[in-house]
Order: C-alpha cells, then structure tokens, then sequence
C-alpha cells in the first residue's frame, strides 16, 4: 500500500473485504504534509565536501533519517545531527548536474 500525495489531515482507516463487510478505526490516520527541500549548500562538490540540507517536513514524520544520498552517491550521516545535518560524500562521482538528495 502507499499513500498518494495528500494535504495534511486526520480520518479515519476502512479496510473493506471482498465480501463488502468494513472494519473501521476512527481517526486512525494522520496525512503529513509533503517535505520539501529548499536548500543544498554547497550545490556541488568532491570526495569529503559537507552538504547541509535545509528544507521542511525532512522527516515525514519519522525520529531520524534513514539513508542520504547525493546525486546517487550514499552520503554519511550520523545519526541524531538533525535538524541540519552535515553530510561528506563517502566516494569520488563526477557532478555532471547539482545533487539530489533522497532518503528512505
């Protein structure tokens, strides 16, 4: 299952069988709002350049990031360094467009 694109809101969760029968939790369900990045500081670099990454929502709701990568390269991270985490690229990648970062 994944969630389409939403604004912000609470309801409730319905699963509904095939058969037609419901079971329902009321107000079981908070949509988050999108995060969005606003900055990528510097917007390119080398082996062992620290990026900051600013931006709202980052987490979606989560304690902690998972995973960073930039422009396809796994970024370092240490864990609990938000809100602005200061990443070094861990390999040499030539930058042929600004990075992108992206977590799981």
């Amino acid at each position: 299952m994944v969630v389409a694109s939403a604004s912000a809101e609470t309801g409730d969760v319905v699963l509904t069988s095939d058969t037609g029968s419901t079971v329902t939790l009321a107000d079981g369900w908070e949509q988050l709002d999108d995060g969005e990045i606003t900055d990528v500081e510097p917007a390119k670099g080398h082996f062992g350049t620290e990026v900051t990454i600013s931006g709202t929502n980052l987490l979606g709701g989560a304690d902690d990031l998972a995973s960073i990568t930039l422009a396809g390269e796994t970024a370092s991270y240490t864990a609990g360094s938000l809100p602005r985490p200061r990443l070094p690229l861990l390999r040499r990648k030539a930058q042929t467009q600004a990075p992108q970062a992206m977590w799981s």
